[in-house]
């Protein structure tokens, strides 16, 4: 499991990365604009980074082309940390993506919202590595499936959810083989509360999946109505 911040300053990143790594986790996710900015701010601190240290930048295709932005992954393949770049282009640009993947060392990451999206991905050859995440945990596994079928590994995306659904997509990550990239499970940390009981475990950098019974957590009924905003009944 990788940490996550959203597009912080350079300063404030050092101090998550090191939180991060206090928690034993090896690496962070982020989003970034079009002018880089998260880029600007992990090559601010890479220097003072653990060189095993993992970057995911996430510009959720606000990248464009890579003739915008050329510059970035020049910057970031002089980097001694694992790049990933996630959602650099629009799904369309497929020439682009491909320059991506030839551009240097870093991996590049697809995260298709919709299935035509994904079949076109993986047809083409656009990434690396995929983030299957946020949709039912069934189509998760069947897409997980497919890309093995590739010789693709994936991630679980996280949505920042309360703790049963972090909780369920946990086991689903387990239960594909080839779910190895890391996902950044991390409601942990964002949120103030989760709705359950027990906290979700790391060890080693990864999440530990728990063998009490069911998805392993119960409902906090003690925080549902301390966070309740309102309610209703549904009539048989």
């Amino acid at each position: 499991a990788d940490f996550w911040a959203n597009r912080p300053s350079a300063e404030t990143l050092g101090k998550v990365v090191k939180e991060a790594q206090e928690l034993g986790l090896r690496g962070i996710k982020m989003k970034c604009d079009s002018t880089g900015d998260m880029v600007k701010a992990v090559v601010a601190i890479a220097p003072d980074v653990d060189p095993e240290f993992r970057f995911t930048i996430d510009p959720m295709y606000a990248w464009r082309s890579m003739r915008e932005s050329a510059r970035f992954f020049e910057q970031l393949a002089k980097l001694d940390q694992q790049i990933q770049i996630e959602d650099p282009f629009p799904v369309h640009v497929e020439d682009d993506w491909r320059r991506a993947r030839q551009s240097g060392p870093m991996t590049i990451i697809c995260h298709p919202r919709r299935f035509d999206w994904f079949r076109h991905a993986l047809r083409e050859e656009l990434a690396d590595g995929y983030n299957l995440g946020g949709g039912a945990v069934i189509e998760f596994q069947q897409m997980a499936q497919i890309a093995e079928f590739s010789s693709k590994d994936c991630w679980h995306g996280s949505s920042i959810e309360m703790g049963v659904l972090q909780h369920l997509r946990l086991h689903a990550s387990a239960c594909a083989r080839n779910c190895l990239l890391a996902s950044d499970l991390c409601s942990e940390w964002v949120r103030e509360h989760t709705l359950v009981k027990q906290r979700m475990e790391y060890r080693d950098g990864g999440a530990i999946v728990p063998n009490r019974p069911g998805l392993g957590v119960e409902l906090d009924h003690d925080a549902v109505k301390k966070y309740m905003v309102g309610k209703f009944e549904v009539a048989a």
